[in-house]
C-alpha cells in the first residue's frame, strides 16, 4: 500500500500499546503447507538471511486524496489477514459490487502465488497490507528474522503492484519495542485491530456477521481471514448490513487520513 498524504484526522487513536502486548487478541495462524515448528508455524522455504534480503526499495509516492472524508462520515475499515487465496476473488466480487474497499493484510508465500489478485485489489481501491512471510511468532525474534520477514513480503507485492505496501500487521499482532523499532526503520506504521468476531475459530457465517455487527462502531478496525470459506460466506452481509446503518467502508489508510508515524501502533475505534 502506497504512502499516506494530507492532514492527520481527529480519530481515537491509541498511539501505542506497552511494549511486549499482543493485539486484542491473539489467534492461531491459519494451516499453511508444511509446518515444521510447533507455535511458531514455519512454513515454506526458510527466513533468508540479511545478506541475502535486497535493500527496501523506496516508498511510492501517495495517490492523489480520495473523496472520503471520515471526519464527516461514519468509516469502518475491513481488514483481511492471511491471504490471498484463489477465492479471495469472491471478496473482491462483494466489495467491488457494493461500491465498498478493504485491507488485505496478505503473507508473502501466499502473494507471490496469486500476483494477479494483488493487482485487483489496488485496481478495484482497495490497500494491501504485509503480514510477514510465514506468519511466524514475533516475541524473542532477532530483529534481522524481523526485518527479513517484511521486507520479503514487501518486494513481493512491490513486484506485484508497482507499490511498495506501507502498512505492516505483525502476525498474531505480536508487536513489542523491538518489532516497533525494526519496523520503523523499514517506514511501516503497525496496524492492529479493536473488533474481533474471531472467526478463525467459529467458523460459522452467522455468528461473525452478528459479532461484527454488534461491535463495530465508527472508526472501527474489523479483523477478519478471507483464506476461510465461512468468513467469505459472511461478506456480503457484512456489507450491506454495515452500509444499512450508515457505514462507509474505507480502506486503512482512509481511516487513517493522513500520514501514519513509523513504528506507531494503531487501534482506533
Amino acid at each position: 500500500m502506497a504512502v499516506l498524504a494530507g492532514m492527520v484526522l481527529s480519530l481515537s487513536v491509541q498511539a501505542m500499546v506497552p511494549a511486549a502486548t499482543a493485539a486484542p487478541s491473539a489467534r492461531p495462524t491459519v494451516p499453511l503447507p508444511a509446518p515444521t515448528t510447533a507455535g511458531a508455524a514455519t512454513v515454506g522455504p526458510a527466513t533468508v538471511s540479511p545478506a541475502t534480503v535486497s535493500p527496501v526499495p523506496p516508498v511510492t509516492s501517495p495517490p492523489p486524496p480520495t473523496a472520503v472524508d471520515c471526519t464527516k462520515v461514519k468509516c469502518v475499515a475491513l481488514t483481511f489477514d492471511d491471504g490471498p487465496v484463489k477465492n479471495t476473488s469472491h471478496v473482491l466480487d462483494a466489495l467491488s459490487a457494493r461500491g465498498a474497499r478493504a485491507t488485505f493484510f496478505v503473507l508473502g508465500i501466499m502473494a507471490r502465488k496469486r500476483p494477479g489478485l494483488l493487482r485487483r485489489m489496488i485496481a478495484e481501491g482497495n490497500a494491501v497490507g504485509d503480514h510477514s512471510w510465514n506468519h511466524p511468532l514475533m516475541f524473542g525474534s532477532k530483529a534481522t528474522k524481523i526485518r527479513s520477514q517484511f521486507v520479503r513480503t514487501q518486494q513481493v507485492i512491490t513486484a506485484a503492484t508497482g507499490e511498495r505496501p506501507m502498512l505492516v500487521r505483525p502476525p498474531f499482532g505480536q508487536q513489542d519495542k523491538k518489532v516497533r523499532k525494526t519496523l520503523a526503520k523499514l517506514g511501516s506504521p503497525v496496524i492492529l485491530w479493536n473488533v474481533d468476531p474471531e472467526d478463525w475459530k467459529v467458523r460459522k457465517a452467522d455468528v461473525v456477521i452478528r459479532r461484527v455487527l454488534k461491535a463495530t462502531k465508527r472508526n472501527s478496525i474489523v479483523l477478519l481471514h478471507d483464506v476461510w470459506p465461512s468468513t467469505r460466506a459472511a461478506v456480503p452481509a457484512i456489507i450491506d448490513k454495515l452500509q444499512a446503518k450508515g457505514f462507509v467502508l474505507v480502506t486503512v489508510p482512509e481511516l487513517l487520513g493522513g500520514s501514519p508515524t513509523p513504528g506507531k501502533v494503531y487501534l482506533h475505534g
